[in-house]
Protein backbone atom coordinates (compact mmCIF):
# COMPACT_ATOMS: atom_id res chain seq x y z
CA UNK A 1 0.00 0.00 0.00
CA UNK A 2 1.17 3.70 -0.76
CA UNK A 3 -0.11 6.92 0.27
CA UNK A 4 0.36 9.21 -2.67
CA UNK A 5 2.65 12.05 -3.14
CA UNK A 6 1.61 14.89 -1.31
CA UNK A 7 2.68 17.86 0.96
CA UNK A 8 1.66 18.59 4.61
CA UNK A 9 1.06 22.27 5.67
CA UNK A 10 2.68 21.21 8.84
CA UNK A 11 6.22 19.98 10.26
CA UNK A 12 5.98 16.19 10.98
CA UNK A 13 8.03 13.55 12.91
CA UNK A 14 6.92 10.40 11.48
CA UNK A 15 7.92 7.19 14.08
CA UNK A 16 8.09 3.92 12.83
CA UNK A 17 6.60 1.45 15.63
CA UNK A 18 6.50 -1.73 13.99
CA UNK A 19 7.17 -3.18 10.51
CA UNK A 20 9.04 -1.29 7.76
CA UNK A 21 7.91 1.97 5.65
CA UNK A 22 10.08 4.17 2.46
CA UNK A 23 9.58 7.79 2.18
CA UNK A 24 10.74 8.86 -1.32
CA UNK A 25 10.63 12.53 -0.34
CA UNK A 26 11.35 15.73 -3.08
CA UNK A 27 12.40 19.38 -2.20
CA UNK A 28 9.35 21.79 -1.76
CA UNK A 29 8.78 23.35 -5.47
CA UNK A 30 9.90 19.90 -7.15
CA UNK A 31 6.17 19.06 -8.40
CA UNK A 32 4.78 22.60 -9.17
CA UNK A 33 8.22 22.82 -11.56
CA UNK A 34 7.15 19.67 -13.39
CA UNK A 35 3.23 21.11 -13.14
CA UNK A 36 2.26 18.16 -11.62
CA UNK A 37 0.43 20.12 -9.00
CA UNK A 38 -3.35 18.43 -8.49
CA UNK A 39 -5.93 20.52 -8.24
CA UNK A 40 -7.91 18.01 -6.11
CA UNK A 41 -8.77 19.09 -2.56
CA UNK A 42 -7.73 17.97 0.51
CA UNK A 43 -7.78 20.00 4.03
CA UNK A 44 -4.61 19.51 5.72
CA UNK A 45 -2.35 18.34 2.62
CA UNK A 46 -1.69 19.69 -1.20
CA UNK A 47 -1.87 16.56 -3.72
CA UNK A 48 0.22 15.81 -7.02
CA UNK A 49 -1.00 14.53 -10.40
CA UNK A 50 1.66 11.83 -10.05
CA UNK A 51 3.52 9.61 -8.02
CA UNK A 52 7.52 10.48 -7.35
CA UNK A 53 9.03 7.68 -9.63
CA UNK A 54 7.08 9.59 -12.89
CA UNK A 55 9.26 12.77 -11.31
CA UNK A 56 12.19 10.65 -11.50
CA UNK A 57 12.01 9.33 -14.71
CA UNK A 58 11.76 12.22 -16.90
CA UNK A 59 8.30 14.14 -16.04
CA UNK A 60 9.96 16.37 -14.03
CA UNK A 61 11.32 19.25 -16.29
CA UNK A 62 13.81 21.34 -14.34
CA UNK A 63 14.26 18.86 -11.05
CA UNK A 64 17.68 17.21 -10.83
CA UNK A 65 18.69 14.38 -8.59
CA UNK A 66 19.39 16.27 -5.67
CA UNK A 67 15.68 17.31 -5.30
CA UNK A 68 14.64 13.61 -4.20
CA UNK A 69 15.59 11.79 -0.99
CA UNK A 70 14.74 8.03 -0.44
CA UNK A 71 14.50 6.71 3.26
CA UNK A 72 13.65 3.56 4.45
CA UNK A 73 12.20 3.46 7.96
CA UNK A 74 12.30 0.20 10.36
CA UNK A 75 10.99 0.17 14.28
CA UNK A 76 12.00 2.34 16.29
CA UNK A 77 13.39 5.02 13.31
CA UNK A 78 12.34 8.45 13.52
CA UNK A 79 11.90 10.73 10.49
CA UNK A 80 11.42 14.61 10.16
CA UNK A 81 9.39 15.71 7.42
CA UNK A 82 9.18 19.74 7.29
CA UNK A 83 6.51 20.97 5.83
CA UNK A 84 6.14 21.89 2.28
CA UNK A 85 8.54 18.60 1.22
CA UNK A 86 6.32 16.41 -0.96
CA UNK A 87 7.03 12.87 0.01
CA UNK A 88 5.01 9.58 -0.90
CA UNK A 89 5.00 6.48 1.66
CA UNK A 90 5.28 2.65 0.81
CA UNK A 91 4.56 0.34 3.30
CA UNK A 92 7.12 -2.80 3.01
CA UNK A 93 5.48 -5.12 5.67
CA UNK A 94 2.47 -4.67 7.71
CA UNK A 95 3.20 -1.57 10.04
CA UNK A 96 2.89 0.98 12.52
CA UNK A 97 3.87 4.45 12.20
CA UNK A 98 2.99 7.27 14.45
CA UNK A 99 2.93 10.75 12.72
CA UNK A 100 3.40 13.55 15.35
CA UNK A 101 2.03 17.16 13.37
CA UNK A 102 3.28 20.05 15.05
CA UNK A 103 4.51 23.93 14.46
CA UNK A 104 4.31 27.64 16.91
CA UNK A 105 1.31 28.10 18.51
CA UNK A 106 0.57 30.86 16.43
CA UNK A 107 1.22 29.12 13.22
CA UNK A 108 -1.13 26.02 13.94
CA UNK A 109 -3.34 28.82 15.08
CA UNK A 110 -3.54 30.32 11.57
CA UNK A 111 -3.18 27.42 9.62
CA UNK A 112 -6.59 25.78 11.52
CA UNK A 113 -8.15 29.27 11.30
CA UNK A 114 -7.56 28.81 7.35
CA UNK A 115 -7.57 24.99 7.05
CA UNK A 116 -11.40 25.30 8.79
CA UNK A 117 -12.69 28.06 6.53
CA UNK A 118 -11.86 26.70 3.61
CA UNK A 119 -13.30 23.54 4.38
CA UNK A 120 -16.33 24.68 5.62
CA UNK A 121 -16.70 26.24 2.14
CA UNK A 122 -15.93 23.03 0.57
CA UNK A 123 -18.44 20.51 2.67
CA UNK A 124 -21.44 23.28 2.19
CA UNK A 125 -20.72 23.19 -1.61
CA UNK A 126 -19.40 26.17 -1.94
CA UNK A 127 -16.18 25.19 -3.09
CA UNK A 128 -14.45 22.52 -5.04
CA UNK A 129 -17.23 19.90 -4.66
CA UNK A 130 -16.58 15.97 -5.34
CA UNK A 131 -12.91 16.37 -6.81
CA UNK A 132 -11.80 15.88 -2.90
CA UNK A 133 -10.17 13.23 -1.04
CA UNK A 134 -13.32 13.30 1.91
CA UNK A 135 -16.19 12.82 -0.65
CA UNK A 136 -16.81 9.17 -2.55
CA UNK A 137 -16.04 10.26 -6.05
CA UNK A 138 -19.04 11.04 -8.00
CA UNK A 139 -20.37 8.47 -11.04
Amino acid sequence: MSVGLHQDLLDNCAVQIAGRKRFLLARPGTVERAGALSTKYDAWARLSQVGIEELTVGRGAGTGEEDFYFVELEPGDVLYVPARWWHEVVNLDASILLSAFFGSRSHVARLWTQVRLRDTLHRSRLLKEGDCTCHLARR
